[in-house]
């Protein structure tokens, strides 16, 4: 007779998402999650469940995502299991949530407010709000971002709670003291990726909110100073869509908020040659973020 998956919920009570199996993968997912609140919670045959987990016969660890979401992965080991389930209860929070916006984007925390940074496909962003919380400044996400447009014309950041990582080797000719910031907060590292866990007070956990004030287009070039200049509304729009992390989730419900976010928010281009450089012209030149 095959076992009884047990029933867990992720998330806050307003939005719970119901996994089934999860309890092989607990032990692994505080290395990619960060102020995620989970409960055990009685076995219901009749429940609507988000996300299975599952032993293959190979032996694999399969996970299947319930909802329209509709992904089904095996995995070997069980790190690489948690860490896709952390992806997908992060893709179906913002899922289910409704009011926000999923970006691939980092983000950090200013003293006017939240500074966005957002990349055409195909380049990364997220190591210049590593860059800026070396240099002291608290992290308020990285790689991952929720923003939602209230209707007080305000735009909110809203934190996914994972955890920071970084791609090893280090790029970009890090400084030491780049280098030593990885090496101090690393708490699990494997041959291409280093996952760091930070202390509340330098990094945002889950759901934690806050108002946006500005969002930069990151642009690497060869110039020998970093520039700033404002995008006009077509391509601020397309650079929101551009950079939303669900393909499969109506268009009209992200370019609507999208829009707001355009109308509301200073979007600017930061061309730079490297992630130092640019984190030294957005605190050396004191940008309104």
């Amino acid at each position: 007779m095959q076992e009884r998956p047990e029933h867990w919920t992720f998330g806050p009570e307003q939005c719970p998402i119901l996994v089934s199996g999860a309890e092989r993968l607990l032990i692994f997912l505080p290395f990619f999650l960060n102020g995620w609140p989970f409960k055990h919670c009685e076995f219901n045959p009749q429940a609507k469940v988000n996300i299975e987990i599952l032993g293959g016969a190979d032996g694999d660890i399969i996970i299947n995502q319930k909802l329209s979401l509709g992904k089904r992965s095996a995995f070997k080991s069980e790190f690489e299991a948690a860490r896709e389930l952390a992806d997908i209860l992060i893709a179906t929070y913002a899922y289910l949530k409704g009011d926000v916006i999923y970006l691939r984007g980092s983000a950090t925390v200013f003293a006017s407010g939240i500074a966005v940074f957002l990349a055409p496909r195909g380049q990364s962003e997220h190591q210049l709000a590593l860059r800026l919380a070396a240099k002291g400044l608290r992290l308020f996400s990285d790689n991952k971002i929720f923003l939602r447009s209230d209707s007080s014309s305000l735009v909110s950041a809203v934190s996914p709670g994972n955890t920071p990582s970084v791609s090893l080797p280090l790029e970009d000719d890090p400084h030491a003291v780049f280098e030593d910031f990885v090496s101090s907060y690393t708490e699990i590292k494997n041959s291409k990726r280093a996952f760091l866990k930070l202390w509340d007070s330098e990094c945002a956990g889950f759901n934690e909110q806050a108002t946006v004030t500005s969002i930069f287009e990151l642009q690497r070039s060869d110039c020998d100073e970093s520039d700033i200049s404002i995008l006009n509304a077509d391509r601020a729009n397309e650079l929101i869509m551009e950079n939303c992390q669900l393909s499969n989730v109506d268009p009209e419900r992200y370019r609507d908020i999208a829009r707001e976010i355009a109308e509301n928010i200073p979007i600017s281009k930061l061309r730079y040659n490297s992630f130092d450089q640019a984190a030294r012209a957005l605190l050396n030149q004191k940008i309104d973020c």
